[in-house]
């Protein structure tokens, strides 16, 4: 589905997930059951105030089903030919590079 952010945080490095809209919107489940092993590198959040707001991905994408002639569900989060097509909402330096933080960024 495309307006939600999934994942397990271990599948790509921080420094490729750090610019995507879906860091650190969801609590890492391994850090709740105090398993996590990647610390500050984890791009799920550890703490409530880490934990950011879900981009809202819904109608930024066309549906492939819809494309083939399969979809006419009115609720559906792709959008239904360009009309509905949105751009999705930027995230581009909205908040400090945590590898720039850490003194690891390699944009610099």
């Amino acid at each position: 589905m495309a307006a939600e952010c999934t994942g397990q945080g271990t599948s790509l490095p921080a420094s490729l997930m750090s610019g995507m809209q879906c860091y650190k919107t969801k609590i890492c489940r391994f850090f709740v059951e105090s398993r996590c092993q990647r610390g500050s590198d984890c791009t799920f959040a550890h703490s409530m105030e880490e934990l950011r707001a879900k981009p809202d991905l819904r109608k930024t994408r066309i549906c492939k089903r819809w494309l083939k002639g399969c979809c006419s569900d009115t609720y559906c989060d792709f959008a239904h030919g360009t009309v509905e097509l949105r751009p999705p909402v930027s995230v581009y330096k909205t908040s400090l590079c945590f590898m720039w933080q850490k003194g690891r960024c390699s944009y610099e």
